[in-house]
């Protein structure tokens, strides 16, 4: 899905990059016109004031020199569902339930599935196949879920929202191998997801930041197996894709954005290393 109109400012609900789903979102969204060109040249030299004071007064307080994920798993849920049940039941248009998906080995993992109701008997939907984030460490099936809401009333597609195991106690590349069990499993059993639901209407794979780091994975994966799943499109959301030191020598130099937002990034950076270590 390598669009440019596709750009949108950070707050910008997520439904509006997947207009090629449903004829009434094939307009290109407004807000584009406010989008920098994709080819314009960054000019690190140049100093914002306001991304500046942003700096000064919303850096986070530093984090304990030993990091407790299952704490910090058990925090995090708690505000999220505090935050879901503030968000109530789903909408009348909308459907809801969890479906189990077998993986390699013997068990199973839970997936949240959120389908438009109005269906038209004999109308096929496309599947969008969604990992969250969390930096592999945190998050469950209901993330996103008021975005994954609009998403799937809008676009007219169903979402199937994985709970795949999480680090540490199921390192890498266990994420990746149970986005390709699910992958594989939605392709050839779709309607277990929903009655509509069809590979052939649209077989669509993403997430965000460690979600999107796992659906571009699986896709890699899927692509080189002998019978891989026909994905048409991915959603890759701020994904870390690229390590620093992954960095080919010549864009070195254009490569800024982790040491001028390192004291402001989602999470902070020993946050993100200890994920990291934790993925491991």
């Amino acid at each position: 899905m390598a669009d440019s109109s596709l750009t949108r400012p950070l707050n910008c609900p997520k439904w509006l990059l997947v207009r090629k789903f449903s004829p009434a979102l094939s307009q290109t969204p407004s807000f584009s016109r406010h989008v920098p060109s994709p080819t314009k040249k960054f000019d690190k030299s140049s100093t914002n004031n306001a991304h500046e004071q942003i700096l000064k007064s919303s850096s986070p307080p530093p984090l304990p020199a030993n990091i407790d994920i299952p704490t910090l798993r058990a925090t995090s849920n708690k505000h999220k569902n505090e935050a879901r049940d503030a968000l109530g039941g789903p909408p009348p248009n909308l459907t809801e339930r969890d479906i189990e998906i077998p993986v390699r080995d013997g068990s199973s993992i839970l997936a949240y599935v959120y389908a438009p109701s109005d269906v038209v008997p004999g109308d096929e939907l496309p599947i969008f196949l969604f990992f969250h984030g969390g930096g592999f460490c945190l998050g469950t099936r209901h993330d996103d879920m008021e975005s994954n809401r609009i998403l799937a009333v809008k676009a007219g597609v169903v979402i199937v929202c994985l709970d795949y195991r999480l680090a540490p106690e199921h390192p890498f590349p266990q994420a990746i191998h149970d986005g390709v069990d699910a992958l594989h499993w939605i392709a050839q059993n779709p309607t277990h997801a929903h009655p509509s639901a069809s590979p052939s209407a649209g077989l669509i794979i993403g997430g965000t930041s460690a979600g999107a780091n796992i659906a571009n994975g699986v896709v890699y994966l899927n692509r080189d197996l002998g019978s891989p799943a026909k994905v048409t499109g991915q959603f890759l959301g701020v994904g870390p894709l690229l390590p620093p030191r992954c960095v080919p020598e010549k864009y070195k130099d254009d490569y800024v954005s982790h040491e001028q937002n390192k004291d402001v990034t989602i999470p902070p950076e020993e946050l993100a290393r200890a994920f990291v270590g934790m993925k491991t």
